[in-house]
């Protein structure tokens, strides 16, 4: 299982149908590599998009050119070659550690997963440790 820590931007837009398309087309015309991309609702009001970028400086230079300003966290990237069956035990860890998930994003198909999770910034290393050990403690 790959564990690793990475930026993402996310921002306020509208809900309108071609919004996404209009920022992947200008994101892709624009030469930032995406690692991943979504699109959601934050507590029932506004819609956001986020974004985890190859380049995060090169993706918060082009949406601050458009005028938006872009929040950055940083998330754990998890994927491995087990099915979405796995992330109980991501979990696990997570937890076994005393450390909350604020949010994740999962997603798996055939025999591959991958998981952005979100933890408190100052829980991101010992996170990342956990995720690494080979064994659960609980």
């Amino acid at each position: 299982m790959k564990v690793s820590v990475m930026e993402c931007l996310d921002w306020n837009t509208s809900n309108k149908p071609e919004e996404l398309a209009s920022y992947t087309h200008t994101l892709m015309d624009a030469g930032v590599g995406l690692e991943a991309l979504w699109t959601y609702r934050h507590n029932g009001k506004g819609h956001q998009i986020a974004a985890v970028a190859k380049r995060p400086a090169k993706l918060d230079r082009l949406l601050r050119d458009l005028g938006v300003k872009p929040r950055h966290s940083k998330c754990l990237y998890v994927a491995g070659r087990e099915t979405a069956s796995a992330v109980p035990g991501v979990l696990e860890k997570l937890s076994c550690a005393g450390i909350p998930v604020q949010y994740s994003d999962v997603l798996g198909a055939g025999d591959k997963f991958s998981a952005a999770i979100w933890v408190r910034d100052r829980d991101i290393g010992q996170a990342r440790r956990a995720l690494r050990a080979k064994s659960h403690c609980c």
